[in-house]
């Protein structure tokens, strides 16, 4: 186990990572003068740490952003150029890996939006109807960068988890906690808090696999709780932590949907996924 201090320091340093051919995919999509914003934007919405970094750095301005189209209009292209610059390539070994990680989040991204679009439908009261799509997508998105940081900066830790969950001893989570001392919800929150993201990503990164502590937006955490489920039985995972462990019945009963409303988010989701046009999602 590593002490609290050292894994602090060795998280607030971590810069922004990605794939190569994310990076240089980005860099020639900005340069071209026939490209518009919403290519942009649609690149970055696949990838959790652009969307992340790029939002944080919106936010040393403009406090509060949630909408990556609002914080490319607060950086102009010129700026997001400038910011990936400082990011990191990830190694090769570990690129498969992260790759699952960035295509679990794009993932979660949608299905958190179909599920609180559904919510809002039938509650009319619902906090979820006074959130927009972008902010919707961006909080299933970042929800597990925590897993990320694991696999970047704590790799052995992370690999020993991972031998330990195969042996069946238990979930990912709470074996990375036991190997590391923190486990992958602690890692992302550290992170995203250091960046200044909004409270509500907070929230999500922070208590996705723990819904009942939540200690606000308890409707939005708990679609994400249920997002990240349903993204994982369609097979979005990230390297071989491919178990689904258990839900959390409490944050289902908040949402108040019945069985019979899976099957269409389901079909929902798997029709937007086919959709996904122009770009690979993440590091794949």
């Amino acid at each position: 186990m590593i002490p609290l201090p050292t894994i602090a320091s060795r998280v607030l340093s971590t810069p922004g990572f990605t794939s190569g051919k994310t990076l240089t995919m980005l860099k020639q999509l900005i340069t071209d003068p026939g490209t518009s914003e919403d290519m942009v934007r649609s690149l970055i919405n696949s990838d959790p740490m652009l969307t992340a970094v790029i939002l944080g750095q919106a936010n040393q301005t403009d406090d509060g952003g949630t909408k990556v189209s609002e914080a490319l209009r607060t950086l102009g292209l010129g700026g997001v150029l400038g910011l990936t610059r400082s990011f990191t390539t990830v190694p090769d070994q570990i690129e498969r890996t992260l790759g699952g990680c960035w295509q679990l989040g794009h993932a979660c991204g949608i299905l958190t939006r179909i599920i609180a679009r559904a919510v809002a439908a039938r509650h009319q009261n619902s906090p979820l109807s006074a959130i927009d799509d972008e902010t919707l997508h961006a909080a299933g998105l970042l929800h597990d960068l925590g897993t990320a940081v694991a696999v970047m900066r704590f790799p052995n830790e992370y690999a020993a988890a991972l031998t330990r969950q195969e042996a069946g001893e238990g979930p990912l989570a709470h074996l990375l906690h036991h190997e590391l001392g923190a486990d992958t919800g602690d890692l992302g929150y550290l992170l995203a808090r250091s960046w200044n993201l909004h409270p509500l990503m907070l929230s999500c990164i922070r208590y996705f696999d723990r819904p009942k502590q939540a200690d606000a937006h308890h409707d939005l955490v708990a679609v994400v709780h249920l997002a990240r489920l349903l993204a994982r039985a369609c097979g979005h995972v990230a390297g071989a932590d491919r178990f689904i462990w258990g839900f959390d019945d409490s944050a289902l009963a908040r949402l108040g949907l019945r069985l019979d409303d899976y099957p269409p988010l389901l079909n929902r989701f798997l029709d937007e996924w086919e959709t996904v046009e122009m770009f690979e999602v993440g590091a794949k």
